[in-house]
């Protein structure tokens, strides 16, 4: 997902990964990360990720997000493949 139309900076990107309780969003480049219990807090009002109650699901989410996007594109097109515009 992209923050801003405007831009074309890395900042304006982020990466969300949700459960049926939470929602945890990253930005790049040290711009912050979101982390709210959707369950409870239904419009987004209190951003958790900061908050060291949370640090655990926050830990949690992240390294599910991290884990999706390393997999997004598994299993990769056969080598064999590309020479075909498969990809």
């Amino acid at each position: 997902s992209y923050n801003n139309i405007r831009t074309a900076t890395p900042e304006s990107w982020a990466r969300t990964v949700r459960t049926k309780d939470w929602r945890y969003t990253m930005y790049p480049s040290d711009s912050g990360e979101q982390l709210f219990h959707i369950a409870q807090d239904v419009d987004e009002q209190r951003n958790l990720a900061g908050d060291p109650e949370y640090r655990t699901i926050r830990n949690e989410m992240r390294d599910r997000l991290l884990e999706h996007i390393i997999l997004q594109d598994y299993p990769h097109t056969n080598r064999s493949l590309f020479a075909i515009g498969v990809h």
